[in-house]
């Protein structure tokens, strides 16, 4: 069982271009552990307010028949992301 598998839909957003390189590895040689249907890689590159943003609207703007996830990954403790319910 996938701690994804607690959420409809799940957005990834990538900290850096590390992160962007593994999620893609991850992707594209299918082990991400569940359907691709129920993720999005099209917000992995939200840095900015504006893409913060728009990344927020997407999660509140649609039904997904369940909760949303938005999974932030970085390689350091000391990297922190907003609330996206702000």
């Amino acid at each position: 069982m996938s701690i994804f598998s607690n959420y409809a839909y799940v957005f990834f957003v990538c900290e850096g271009k590390n992160e962007e390189a593994a999620l893609l590895w991850i992707h594209e040689n299918h082990k991400m552990g569940f359907a691709e249907e129920n993720y999005s890689l099209d917000f992995m590159r939200t840095r900015g307010r504006k893409s913060w943003d728009k990344l927020r609207n997407q999660c509140f703007q649609f039904s997904y028949d369940g909760d949303v996830a938005v999974f932030y990954l970085l390689d350091s403790k000391r990297e922190e992301r907003e609330n996206l319910r702000s």
